[in-house]
């Protein structure tokens, strides 16, 4: 393996365990104790990581050093072929539930709203609907504006 392949490597493991762990950029970078573009061309195999950086980033990222020059190996196919499986009946029973919605809705003749398309007060993106207090607060509100 050359230099440039061991690099490589490293790179893509480091974001690999990064975003398995949720972790940001600048998240590793804090838990490093590195600044977050030493992540960021760490990542993208524009710098070489020393040995302390190494330590730092395989601690952040709960590993042991030695875990973040190891291959990614691919699935065995029996493992392949059950995912495969479980995401195709994944999709089948959300295909179902949708038919069962739309279906609904045509039975009830209620047309399908997409929900951004609905108003403020219909509990559409925009804020929370209107409610009877906020209605008062905003007229007691608009009220000592008056007066003042």
């Amino acid at each position: 393996m050359t230099s440039q392949e061991l690099q490589t490597l490293l790179s893509a493991n480091i974001r690999r365990y990064r975003q398995s762990r949720n972790l940001s950029q600048a998240d590793l970078a804090e838990k490093a104790d590195v600044s977050i573009n030493h992540v960021c061309n760490i990542e993208n195999g524009e710098r070489w990581v020393s040995s302390p950086t190494l330590a730092k980033f395989a601690t952040a990222l709960g590993v042991e050093p030695f875990e973040l020059f190891k291959p990614i190996e691919p699935l065995p196919p029996d493992v392949g072929r059950a995912v495969n499986a479980c995401m195709d009946e994944a999709i089948a029973a959300v295909t179902e539930t949708l038919n069962q919605i739309r279906s609904y809705h045509l039975q009830e003749e209620k047309p399908i709203t997409d929900p951004r398309k609905l108003k403020r007060s219909e509990g559409g993106k925009g804020g929370r609907p209107r409610t009877e207090r906020s209605d008062e607060a905003r007229r007691k509100s608009s009220k000592k504006k008056k007066e003042e």
